[in-house]
């Protein structure tokens, strides 16, 4: 089972990264999502990450943010034309870059 990990942008200014079993610091609430990037980078929600090689149409530059997809019950990249099933986005994240976060780099 993977580790569960968290990380949160507290008070505006900084990101905090913490585990099960700590207590919960006051802001916006990332989950790692249990994937890395082709640089071996945790991936988090939230986190904006640009596609290389891949056939699925995100925002106009290739990058999109990485979003909890209700109607999959998984992760997924966010503003995708059509949608990946979970065997091809694992496949797809393992060939993205995270370049930055949606409350830092927005």
């Amino acid at each position: 089972m993977e580790e569960l990990k968290f990380r949160c942008w507290h008070n505006k200014e900084e990101m905090v990264y913490f585990g099960l079993g700590n207590p919960l610091p006051d802001g916006d609430i990332m989950q790692y999502i249990g994937l890395k990037d082709r640089d071996n980078k945790e991936i988090y929600k939230g986190d904006i990450v640009e596609l290389f090689g891949w056939g699925m149409q995100v925002k106009s530059d290739g990058m999109t943010s990485i979003v909890w997809d209700i109607d999959e019950s998984g992760w997924n990249f966010e503003d995708s034309t059509y949608t990946e099933d979970r065997y091809d986005f694992r496949k797809a994240i393992n060939n993205c870059k995270v370049i930055g976060n949606i409350y830092e780099n927005n």
